[in-house]
C-alpha cells in the first residue's frame, strides 16, 4: 500500500521548470543555431546582404532565452558565432599556395582550410560570451529596471546593445588574438544614410543600434500569444516578455523614435555635406594589377607598371603607391629615392610610396615615404603600426617550439618587421595626409590617431595578394568607407590588385578599379579640418 501511496504522489508532482533538455534534444539547437549564424554572415560586404542584422539577430537572442542555462546558451551562441563567421571569413579559403612555407606548401588547401575553421572557431569563442552572459543576467524586457520579487531586473533594450559591443571590443585584442573584422556595422557601409551617425557614435554605436532594433523584435516575438507558452520543458521566454499591451506599445515607440532621430542625423548630414563649398585636392590611386610572388613577374616588371601609371596620371595630384610596391630600403638606397624624386618632379605629381626601412639596429619596417611634387622628399617616415601575425612576424609560441618546425620546416629562417609607434603626418602644398598601411584600416584607433595628430586625408598603401579573387577586398573597402565616415575624412585606398578605392569624407565611394587589372583611379577630395566626437573619444 505504502508503495502505491508513493507511486501516485510521484505521478501527481509537477516537472521541475528548470529541467534542462536532454543532450539528445539539444543538438538540434545547435544546428538551428549554425544555419541561423551562417544566414547572418550573409550581410558580410561582398554578399551585400546589409539588411539581415536588422532583424535576423534576433535569432541568437531567442536561442539565447529559450536557453536551459547560461552554458546551454553559451554554447548555442557558439554555434551561433561559427556560422556566422565560416560564412563571413570565407575568403580564407582562397589563400595563394605561392605563399605557403614548409608543411602548409605541400598542402596548401588543407592549410588554408585549417586556418579558416581554427580562426572562425576562435572568433565563435567570443561570441558564445555574450549568450552566456545575459543568460545569467536578471533582465526584463523595455528601457527601463525593474523590481520584481525583491530583485532589480536590468532593461533589456540597454544591456543588450552595451553587452554585445563591450565584449566585442574587449575580446577582438591583439593581446587575445582576436580579429575584429566581422562586426556587424560594416554590413552597413553601402547605407550611407545608416553610417553618418558613426561620426557621433562610431562604428561600434550603429551595432549598438541594431542590437537595440533586435532586442525590441525579440520583446515583440516573446509578447506574443505563440511564443509565451511554455516550451521545451518547461523552459520559456516569458522573461523578455512585455507585461502589456501599455509597455509594449511605449517601449517600441521609443526605440521607434530613437531610430527615426539616427536617421534623420544621416539625412541631415548627408544633405549638409553636398551644399558645403569646400577646398579639394586632386589624389590618384595606382593599382598594378600583379604581384610579383602571386604572379611570378619581375621586380622590373612591376616597377614599370606603375611608372607607366603614374606618368598617365594628372599632373597636381597626390599620387598613392601600394604597399611594397617600391622594393627598397629608403634608409639605404639613396640614389633610388633620388630618382624617384625626379620622375615625381617631371610628372609635377606628389607621391606616397609603399617601401622598406632598415634602421641602424637593423630592424625593418613596413613604411610609406612622401615626395613633393617639387621633387622635395619630406622629412620623416611611417612605420606600420599593426603587423600580422605570422604574416609580418612569427610569435615566440611558434618560432621556438615544435611548431614552428612543423609548420615551416627545420631551418626556416625568421625575418620579421618591427612595429611603429606614432602616426605620422606628411604636409604636401595643399593637403596633410596621414598614411595607413594595409589592415590597419581595421583599427578605429589608429586611424582616429593619425587624424588628432593633423591629417586632413586618410590613405591605406595595401597589398592584397595573398588571396585570389574574393570578397576579402570588399570587405577592406568597407573599413575605409567607416574609417571615413566616423573621422570626416576622404580616404584613398590603393592596393595592388584592386578594387582600388576613392572614398570621400561621407563615405561616397567616388572612384573604383576593376580587380586583377592595371588601373589608375582619380577623384577631388575635399580637405576637411574638424575633429569629430567619435575621433576624439574613439572607443
Amino acid at each position: 500500500m505504502t508503495g502505491l501511496i508513493s507511486a501516485h504522489l510521484r505521478d501527481e508532482a509537477r516537472p521541475l521548470p528548470s529541467l534542462p533538455p536532454s543532450g539528445h534534444g539539444e543538438w538540434s539547437y545547435h544546428v538551428a543555431a549554425m544555419v541561423c549564424g551562417a544566414i547572418l554572415g550573409l550581410a558580410a560586404p561582398g554578399f551585400e546582404q546589409w539588411y539581415l542584422p536588422w532583424f535576423w539577430t534576433t535569432s541568437l537572442l531567442l536561442l539565447t532565452f529559450s536557453s536551459a542555462s547560461p552554458w546551454t546558451a553559451g554554447v548555442r551562441g557558439f554555434c551561433f558565432g561559427l556560422g556566422y563567421n565560416l560564412v563571413y571569413l570565407s575568403w580564407l579559403l582562397t589563400f595563394r599556395s605561392a605563399y605557403c612555407e614548409g608543411t602548409f606548401a605541400q598542402f596548401p588547401q588543407l592549410a588554408a582550410t585549417v586556418i579558416w575553421l581554427m580562426l572562425a572557431a576562435w572568433q565563435a569563442l567570443y561570441v558564445s560570451i555574450f549568450p552566456c552572459l545575459i543568460k545569467a543576467m536578471p533582465l526584463v524586457s523595455g528601457w527601463l529596471p525593474a523590481r520584481l520579487s525583491g530583485k532589480w531586473h536590468w532593461p533589456t533594450f540597454v544591456v543588450l546593445p552595451i553587452a554585445w559591443v563591450l565584449i566585442d571590443r574587449m575580446c577582438n585584442t591583439t593581446q587575445l588574438l582576436g580579429f575584429p573584422w566581422s562586426p556587424l556595422h560594416y554590413s552597413q557601409y553601402k547605407q550611407l544614410a545608416v553610417i553618418q551617425v558613426a561620426s557621433l557614435i562610431g562604428g561600434v554605436g550603429i551595432s549598438a543600434w541594431i542590437m537595440l532594433v533586435n532586442a525590441n523584435l525579440a520583446a515583440l516575438l516573446a509578447s506574443s500569444s505563440l511564443l509565451k507558452a511554455k516550451i521545451n520543458l518547461g523552459i520559456d521566454i516569458s522573461m523578455i516578455a512585455f507585461n502589456s499591451k501599455k509597455q509594449l506599445i511605449a517601449n517600441s515607440a521609443l526605440t521607434a523614435l530613437l531610430t527615426a532621430a539616427l536617421l534623420w542625423v544621416g539625412f541631415s548630414r548627408l544633405e549638409s555635406e553636398s551644399r558645403a563649398l569646400k577646398d579639394k585636392v586632386l589624389f590618384t590611386a595606382l593599382q598594378a594589377g600583379v604581384s610579383i610572388k602571386a604572379h611570378k613577374v619581375s621586380v622590373d616588371n612591376v616597377l614599370n607598371r606603375y611608372l607607366d601609371l603614374s606618368a598617365k596620371s594628372p599632373n597636381d595630384t597626390v599620387c598613392v603607391w601600394p604597399e611594397w610596391s617600391l622594393a627598397f630600403n629608403v634608409s639605404g638606397k639613396t640614389p633610388i629615392l633620388k630618382s624617384a624624386a625626379s620622375l615625381a618632379s617631371r610628372n609635377k605629381q606628389s607621391w606616397l610610396l609603399g617601401v622598406f626601412d632598415k634602421d641602424a639596429q637593423g630592424r625593418l619596417y613596413n613604411t610609406v615615404c612622401a615626395i613633393k611634387q617639387n621633387g622635395e622628399v619630406l622629412p620623416g617616415l611611417y612605420h606600420k603600426r599593426y603587423l600580422v601575425p605570422v604574416g609580418e612576424y612569427t610569435p615566440d609560441w611558434i618560432q621556438h617550439t615544435p611548431i614552428g618546425i612543423l609548420v615551416y620546416g627545420a631551418n626556416k629562417k625568421y625575418i620579421d618587421m618591427s612595429s611603429g609607434e606614432q602616426p605620422a603626418v606628411f604636409a604636401f602644398d595643399k593637403v596633410k595626409v596621414s598614411p595607413v598601411i594595409c589592415f590597419e584600416n581595421l583599427s578605429p584607433q589608429i586611424c582616429s590617431a593619425s587624424i588628432r595628430a593633423g591629417g586632413e586625408v586618410l590613405i591605406d598603401a595595401s597589398d592584397n595578394s595573398w588571396f585570389c579573387r574574393s570578397i576579402l577586398s570588399d570587405q577592406m573597402v568597407s573599413f575605409c568607407v567607416m574609417r571615413a565616415v566616423e573621422n570626416h575624412r576622404s580616404f584613398v585606398f590603393a592596393t595592388a590588385l584592386g578594387p582600388s578605392t576613392i572614398i570621400d569624407s561621407s563615405g561616397h565611394i567616388l572612384a573604383q578599379a576593376g580587380r586583377e587589372v592595371s588601373a589608375s583611379i582619380s577623384s577631388e577630395l575635399p580637405v576637411e579640418r574638424d575633429i569629430t566626437p567619435y575621433t576624439r573619444w574613439c572607443f
